[in-house]
């Protein structure tokens, strides 16, 4: 099911990554709609995918949260001009937790 993703633009690489821990990938299958809400959310804000699929491998109990719970992080920020540091760096998602 979490093959899914790729219909996302999450990049093959990335799942099979996934798959090699247990925990994580039974996490993120029972959570599977509510991750494709958040993949819709960010990419409604502009991040790019490739971005996102990034974003993933970095930091995925990001996608562990409620799509209501990462846009309320978003909306505490300047959420142009943090976008387009994402963008620019996937790193900085940590900046929504500054």
């Amino acid at each position: 099911m979490i093959d899914k993703l790729i219909k996302y633009g999450i990049k093959k690489e990335t799942i099979e990554s996934i798959k090699e821990i247990d925990s994580l990938e039974y996490n993120l299958e029972v959570n599977l709609e509510e991750i494709i809400k958040i993949i819709d959310y960010l990419k409604s804000i502009k991040i790019n995918s490739d971005v996102i699929d990034k974003i993933l491998s970095y930091m995925p109990d990001l996608f562990l949260k409620s799509e209501e719970e990462i846009e309320e992080l978003f909306n505490k920020k300047d959420v142009n001009e943090l976008v387009n540091s994402i963008n620019d760096c996937y790193i900085n998602i940590d900046l929504l937790f500054d």
